[in-house]
């Protein structure tokens, strides 16, 4: 790995929301998985929470706080 390819947010901050989700996260829809959480770490730049899904099915989706990391995520991912 080139020091070039390091995301330098993910390096210095916590980016990751731990204990709960703030109201004004934006919620997406796809199914989170091990490579689309290794891709929201490595391509958004704003904080996230992995959270489980209100639908029938239990499992797990990401939430944003930039609706634009929401936007891209689901583009990518869905």
């Amino acid at each position: 790995m080139k020091l070039e390819d390091i995301n330098l947010t993910t390096w210095f901050s916590e980016r990751q929301m731990q204990t709960h989700c703030p109201n004004h996260f934006v919620f997406t829809r796809t199914r989170l998985t091990s490579e689309a959480l290794h891709w929201v770490n490595e391509n958004t730049h704003g904080r996230y929470a992995v959270v489980s899904s209100e639908a029938a099915w239990e499992y797990d989706v990401v939430a944003f706080e930039d609706k634009k990391d929401a936007i891209m995520y689901e583009l990518t991912w869905s």
